[in-house]
């Protein structure tokens, strides 16, 4: 199926289908957050005054987060362009070539270097993938 071819339209159910495609822009920024490392929960954390993190599903406190991709990408096939979410951390390190946490420390660590991370991301542009998406109509109140 090519990327043309969804239409927004008033659907009830996401709908899946498998398409042929380039990544063409993957932004340098928000592309991970700070997730609770307790199993099942990966909800986001707050960072405390004191240096720790905070959990406020689970309640727990945490000295060092886990980075979790929540990332976009833009996806090029020969009939279209789409915006998509990373939001899996397979398809994050497929995509971007490292773990979460390695770009997490690559943007944010205290030896990160933005403006290599920003050659890292344009070098992973281009690769043809083949990708299995999701597409649903979401509202917002």
């Amino acid at each position: 199926m090519k990327f043309g071819s969804v239409h927004d339209d008033d659907r009830k159910k996401p709908i899946f289908y498998n398409a042929m495609g380039i990544v063409s822009y993957i932004p340098g920024k928000n592309l991970y957050y700070n997730a609770c490392p307790v199993d099942k929960c990966a909800k986001k954390l707050t960072e405390s005054g004191d240096g720790h993190w905070q959990c406020e599903k689970c309640g727990g406190t945490f000295d060092k987060p886990m980075a979790k991709y929540i990332g976009k990408a833009k996806l090029t096939d020969d009939s279209n362009s789409i915006y998509v979410t990373i939001n899996t951390d397979k398809v994050g390190q497929k995509v971007i070539g490292k773990t979460a946490q390695e770009t997490a420390e690559a943007l944010d660590g205290p030896m990160s270097d933005s403006e290599d991370f920003t050659t890292h991301l344009r070098d992973r542009c281009m690769i043809d993938y083949y990708f299995t998406l999701m597409v649903k109509q979401e509202y917002y109140m």
